[in-house]
């Protein structure tokens, strides 16, 4: 006597779900940064001078089984401009309202002295950017991929009953 064997070629429910929910956060932090962006692009603007810029560079062994000892360097910029509304004066560190800059592109564009125009929070003054920044494409991308991903997992389970 032959026995059937069946066995269930149906993607786990367990890992769509986690696709999805990996969706569900990227789109949010797509969502937070084009909203944060676009805030800061609707400021008014006002005469700004970098009163600090400087570039923190380190560099650190890492080992790895397979590839050996690699040099993993690191570029923090240390950043800072001032400027005045209303009589009184303003520091902001803040270069971009979401994301980082590359440091060492601030450090030629930005020099300390470089006037600038910033845009400030008409709310609250002491709130400031240098450039609103990016809205975050590579997040809404990220979340299209991975919302299409899962439904190609649910069609596949529906085919696979």
């Amino acid at each position: 006597m032959k026995r059937l064997v069946v066995t269930d070629n149906r993607i786990n429910t367990g890992f769509i779900v986690m696709v999805v929910c990996t969706g569900v956060v990227c789109l949010s932090l797509h969502l937070l940064a084009y909203y944060e962006v676009t805030r800061a692009a609707s400021w008014p603007s006002v005469d700004a001078i970098v009163s600090h810029c400087q570039v923190l560079t380190s560099s650190e062994i890492h080992y790895g089984a397979k590839t050996g000892p690699r040099v993993i360097q690191r570029a923090d910029l240390s950043f800072e401009f001032t400027y005045a509304i209303g009589g009184h004066s303003y520091v902001s560190t803040v270069f971009y309202a979401w994301g980082r800059p590359a440091a060492f592109w601030v450090a030629r564009e930005y020099p300390v002295g470089q006037h600038f125009t910033a845009r400030y929070n008409p709310n609250d003054p002491a709130e400031a950017v240098v450039e609103p920044g990016s809205t975050g494409q590579a997040f809404f991308i990220a979340a299209l991929i991975l919302f299409g991903l899962a439904t190609i997992c649910l069609i596949y389970n529906f085919y696979q009953r």
